[in-house]
């Protein structure tokens, strides 16, 4: 797909996070927020965006606080060409990842250049993973197709505002959040629930189908406290993968000591999810 760019800065540019605040809202929720900037050549800093995640469930970025944001930046930073820096530390599993990730991209959209990235490493000692697993759940054919094969496994489901269904449009959000509400109740699975205003960023400067992936990603190791593998259910199958943003050989390059992101269903067409759901 074509795509339309902001402007790149002037030679000697970068973006810069600032450490990201989280804390817990009077409401109850948890709230991750992190402010982006361009930094000019000549040192003079403009905030592009403040980005928030709010989550009904804690926030513990043991495996590092920087990694969601750092995701979260990274594709549009590629975009314009220009070099990351975040001030709070990075899982080192996530950093040693970042090559690949970036040069699958690079190869895959000229549009994505490769950059430096500026990051310090989150010191030992790391966590363990947590024992419990969840999956990415919004009630359709392929998240219903995952949890039917890893219901044993799933024991909290995860639906995030602010993907596909934009924040502002609270009818459409409820409705669906009432059927995602009503599998996990009748299933006996936790529900966490999720929002982010990222696209309000992100849409600037990436298309949402190259960027899917990477969000999906910093959403899952925000819970890494809560859970310890996040399941992502595939829409395609091996035969049918084009470059995307969420595919097997991407998802897992975006793991954490903490958070391991499992690519699932992609052996299986759509039609024959449709069938065996049926059975």
């Amino acid at each position: 797909m074509s795509t339309t760019f902001q402007p790149c800065p002037e030679p000697g540019a970068s973006l810069l996070i600032s450490a990201p605040d989280i804390r817990q809202d009077p409401t109850g929720d948890h709230r991750y927020t992190f402010p982006v900037w361009l930094v000019r050549g000549s040192g003079r800093a403009q905030l592009l965006h403040s980005v928030t995640y709010t989550s009904t469930a804690p926030i513990t970025l043991a495996s590092g606080a920087g990694s969601p944001a750092f995701i979260s930046v990274l594709l549009p930073a590629m975009a314009l060409g220009l070099d990351l820096k975040i001030e709070a530390p990075v899982s080192p599993k996530l950093l040693s990842n970042l090559e690949t990730f970036q040069g699958i991209f690079a190869n895959w959209f000229p549009h994505y250049r490769r950059i430096a990235i500026h990051a310090p490493v989150q010191p030992e000692p790391l966590p363990g993973p947590a024992t419990a697993a969840g999956m990415f759940f919004s009630a359709g054919v392929d998240g219903f197709h995952t949890l039917k094969h890893h219901l044993a496994e799933v024991s909290s489901l995860v639906f995030v505002h602010g993907f596909d269904i934009n924040p502002d449009r609270i009818e459409h959000r409820l409705l669906i959040e009432d059927q995602v509400a009503t599998v996990a109740r009748e299933l006996r699975r936790d529900l966490i629930i999720l929002q982010t205003d990222v696209r309000s960023f992100s849409d600037a400067y990436t298309w949402w189908g190259d960027y899917c992936g990477s969000t999906l990603a910093a959403c899952a190791q925000l819970l890494e406290g809560v859970i310890g593998r996040v399941f992502v259910a595939s829409s395609n199958t091996y035969a049918d993968f084009a470059p995307f943003g969420s595919t097997p050989l991407t998802d897992p390059l975006l793991s954490t000591e903490g958070t391991t992101i499992v690519f699932d269903g992609a052996e299986t067409s759509r039609i024959d999810k449709v069938f065996e759901l049926a059975h």
